[in-house]
């Protein structure tokens, strides 16, 4: 267990926590809400398929019950289905609040606002859950603010904090689920262990498909620390750990999320409801948008990798024109509205410098810790397996379904495998190692953590002082670049009034 944190560490911490929480509840209150469109004009500083959402969500409101999702309300006219067919656990969390301030009677005002501060609710969670996990893996205060503000600052995420839509459920789910799996592995894997992680696993299942990468993800770190954990405590059974253990983090899980998968397929004969959408598509969206009718890379024989790299020959395709791997990692950082207010190309090369830097030299540190380390798979290596996974999982993911099922290369599909990455970035930046054995990790949370130039955690050594002092000058050139972003960008591009 991580050690008490000095005081003075708590209440920055909680100050941190709400300043982005203030800022978040600001912006949702200044993005203006507009029921969904086809082709909007230039200027509508429209938030993505939040009017769609929040229909579905003020129907449960007015009617008490889930809709089957076929109800010609619901159904959008231009895309010709509807959202109450795929998970929606982010509807589910406002149902309460939306409920009650429609009970006083705010009607739609009340919906909205309920929705939007759900997510923001979601977001300074996840943010609260990464420096709990900081505190497991990163040894400097430096290093554990970094982490935090890398993602709280970062304007995709305060974007989609900001408005109602599932990314920022899924982004506190997969916050969730990390600490259980790093509090598993710390603690041994008792069944209170399984038990815990099988329920952020459950509440993940509700809440976005892309936010799914944490699933093989679980079934690695599980698996290998377990394994290793009991091995060194002597105490290892093959039938508990290997069969009855992962059976009940499965069983609570699906115990939490598998009622909806399985309403679907009593309902609708599909289990996750993607071909059930498609169907749906076809027999009601406008003709452009049938999913016989789109300009799929896959129908036109255009390989996943010619796609991400904008090949096709034809300047009309939309991955031609701006490839799939640029728009996607543009938008990661922030692009807004319907994906139509972009930052500028300077803002974008500071942002990759800062983070490009930052994940190559945390990899190296990995990797030569890896190296160096005398167990027969060191716990860096798991770390850099695990991160690797969620990212190609993820981007992955996205990338198929951009390729054969409707081209979206958006950065908020691939939102759950940030995290991740930004971990990677601030370990890079911020100095530390990881402790490799049981044992070692309670000497390691008891002292604070071991210099990676082996002076202990009261001697720091030359290279830990400068990683502190390299987190705290990223992090204050992070936050400088956020106020330019926010102040030249985001405000002009995404704010007016809430209800015109």
């Amino acid at each position: 267990m991580p050690t008490r944190l000095p005081r003075w560490e708590v209440v920055l911490r909680v100050l941190v926590l709400v300043a982005l929480g203030a800022l978040y509840v600001w912006w949702a209150l200044n993005i203006p809400y507009e029921p969904f469109v086809d082709t909007p004009p230039a200027n509508l500083k429209l938030a993505p398929d939040e009017g769609m959402r929040i229909e579905l969500l003020e129907w449960i409101v007015d009617h008490g019950c889930l809709p089957l999702g076929t109800e010609p309300e619901l159904a959008d006219t231009v895309w010709g289905f509807s959202y109450g067919i795929t998970v929606y656990g982010s509807t589910l969390a406002a149902f309460p609040l939306a409920w009650l301030l429609s009970a006083c009677g705010l009607g739609t005002t009340g919906i909205v606002l309920a929705a939007r501060l759900t997510d923001v609710a979601f977001a300074v969670a996840a943010l609260a859950l990464l420096f709990r996990i900081s505190d497991r893996l990163l040894s400097h205060a430096s290093a554990r603010f970094l982490f935090v503000l890398l993602l709280g600052l970062l304007p995709q995420f305060g974007f989609i904090a900001s408005y109602f839509n599932c990314e920022a459920m899924g982004l506190f789910c997969v916050a969730l689920s990390t600490l259980m799996l790093v509090r598993g592995a710390e603690r041994g894997w008792r069944w209170c262990d399984a038990i815990c992680l099988g329920i952020a696993l459950g509440v993940t299942g509700l809440s976005y498909y892309f936010a799914y990468g944490i699933y093989p993800v679980s079934v690695l770190v599980y698996y290998v620390t377990c394994v290793r954990a009991r091995r060194d405590a002597g105490t290892f059974s093959p039938l508990r750990d290997l069969l009855l253990k992962p059976l009940a983090i499965v069983g609570v899980a699906f115990a939490l999320c598998g009622w909806f998968f399985i309403r679907n397929l009593i309902l609708h004969g599909d289990f996750f409801g993607n071909a059930f959408i498609l169907e749906m598509s076809e027999e009601h969206a406008v003709d452009r948008l049938k999913p016989s009718n789109r300009m799929l890379a896959k129908d036109l024989g255009v390989s996943p990798l010619g796609m991400l790299l904008g090949e096709g020959g034809d300047e009309s395709l939309p991955w031609v024109a701006l490839p799939w791997v640029q728009t996607s990692a543009w938008s990661t950082v922030g692009v807004f509205g319907w994906m139509a207010f972009p930052l500028g190309r300077l803002e974008y090369a500071v942002y990759f410098l800062i983070l490009g830097v930052g994940f190559a030299l945390g990899v190296l540190r990995l990797v030569a810790c890896g190296v160096t380390g005398r167990d027969r798979l060191p716990f860096h290596w798991l770390v850099v397996a695990s991160v690797a996974l969620m990212i190609i999982f993820t981007v992955g993911f996205s990338l198929a379904y951009s390729w054969g099922g409707d081209y979206q290369p958006q950065g908020r599909y691939i939102m759950a495998c940030v995290p991740f990455i930004l971990f990677v970035v601030a370990l890079g930046y911020g100095g530390g190692r990881f402790p490799r054995r049981p044992r070692e990790r309670a000497a390691h949370f008891a002292t604070g953590g071991i210099a990676a130039d082996g002076a202990s955690a009261g001697s720091p050594g030359f290279i830990e002082r400068a990683s502190s002092v390299a987190a705290i000058a990223v992090m204050a050139l992070w936050i400088l670049l956020f106020a330019w972003v926010f102040l030249t960008f985001i405000v002009p591009a995404t704010t007016a009034p809430l209800f015109g």
